[in-house]
């Protein structure tokens, strides 16, 4: 058999057994081992008092890619203003402009 076809099976193989039933799902699964209880995972660690949340974390980090992007764009970088074009039509990061992102792409 060649060493291809061995990794399919055992591949097929372990997708059958499950990852539980080999001792190898630690992280809440089901059946962790033969008898064992599934384990809850850690419960979400509380934030500071005016500490940003991680949504708000998340869309300041968009805004500042936007902001990059739209630098590099005017600097003549064509990845620049492509990746300006996605932000602008997805509107993740600057206010969705379907006409302002053809321009850029």
């Amino acid at each position: 058999m060649p060493a291809a076809a061995a990794v399919l099976v055992a591949i097929g193989t372990l997708g059958a057994v499950g990852l539980g039933a080999l001792g190898l799902c630690t992280l809440g699964c089901a059946a962790t081992r033969a008898g064992s209880t599934a384990r809850p995972l850690a419960p979400p660690v509380a934030r500071a008092p005016g500490e940003p949340s991680a949504s708000e974390r998340q869309a300041a980090d968009q805004r500042a890619a936007a902001d990059r992007y739209r630098q590099a764009c005017e600097a003549g970088q064509p990845l620049g203003c492509y990746n300006l074009g996605m932000v602008e039509a997805t509107g993740l990061g600057a206010p969705r402009d379907l006409a302002a992102a053809a321009r850029h792409f």
